[in-house]
């Protein structure tokens, strides 16, 4: 077996050009995280960067799958039904991978964190006024904010490294409540830091992201965090397999900030059974053996 984990657009090209006339022996698996419909981060016209990611993408997966008997999976459901209705065959959904068992951790003060650094996308942009709208409603609430911004890479730059210079300031005026982790960490790091936290935020753009998973929210369900995310989205779909998700109707800071206040309050009345009982499900769904599992099943169909 062959199996692409990670592919962009030109892929789809290329890989049908190489295989165009060649009957495939091994049985080639390709995963794909963003769906055929998603809208894209680009420096074009919207209209236009769609249309052309959708020509890149669609009639290619179509030719692997009918011609070339290429097999697709994806981490999301929804982008699974995605590829299923447009007549992809044999597709199958993956768990994701990398979501290690570590338990519950109870911390009693607030302390919300943000993981992934500085996009657009991510709504890192908007962090600063989130930040200040929940010190003032609830000073003893902390915050700790990965702010590392890939430069000469997001198109909105400036945007992105005011709210960073902002953060800076506002970790300064508030001593004690902002922790900033400048740069790439380790991934050890990295799981100290949410360890630490009682609240993850995403407060994430849903057109970019709709059907997408999340990585950070997978791995703060399997550690027990609340979970802020945006409405009509993967992310919030996953409010049915557990309960700790508070969503957000409008991306804005106001919006943002009361879904991360009402967890406090909808804490106070979670059923602590069902939710271990939930997490224990998340996590022997989504684990590396179980990945290899499913994914050894889904490329004999």
């Amino acid at each position: 077996m062959v199996f692409f984990h990670t592919v962009s657009h030109p892929f789809f090209v290329s890989i049908s050009l190489a295989l165009f006339g060649i009957k495939l022996k091994p049985k080639m698996v390709i995963m794909m995280r963003r769906g055929l419909n998603d809208k894209y981060r680009s420096n074009l016209p919207s209209f236009v960067s769609e249309t052309v990611f959708w020509l890149m993408t669609a009639p290619f997966v179509l030719y692997l799958n009918r011609i070339e008997n290429v097999i697709f999976a994806t981490d999301s459901n929804l982008i699974a039904d995605e590829l299923s209705n447009f007549g992809l065959r044999g597709v199958f959904t993956l768990p994701i991978h990398h979501v290690s068992a570590k338990g519950i951790y109870n911390v009693h003060r607030t302390i919300i964190g943000y993981f992934g650094g500085g996009r657009k996308e991510k709504g890192f942009t908007m962090l600063p006024n989130i930040v200040s709208l929940v010190l003032k409603k609830k000073a003893s609430s902390k915050f700790i904010i990965q702010t590392s911004i890939e430069k000469n890479y997001y198109f909105d730059s400036p945007a992105l490294l005011n709210a960073r210079s902002d953060l800076f300031k506002m970790a300064k005026e508030y001593k004690g409540s902002i922790d900033i982790l400048d740069g790439a960490i380790s991934y050890s790091a990295y799981e100290k830091a949410m360890e630490k936290c009682s609240i993850i935020l995403l407060p994430y753009n849903a057109d970019v992201y709709s059907q997408g998973t999340s990585g950070i929210l997978a791995e703060a369900v399997a550690m027990g965090k609340w979970v802020v995310v945006p409405a009509n989205t993967w992310m919030a779909a996953q409010k049915e397999k557990y309960d700790k998700i508070s969503v957000f109707d409008n991306e804005t800071p106001e919006s943002i900030a009361d879904a991360i206040l009402k967890c406090k309050l909808l804490e106070s009345k979670l059923d602590r059974a069902r939710v271990d009982g939930q997490i224990k499900k998340w996590q022997a769904y989504h684990n590396p053996k179980n990945y290899m599992r499913i994914l050894m099943e889904g490329a004999k169909s």
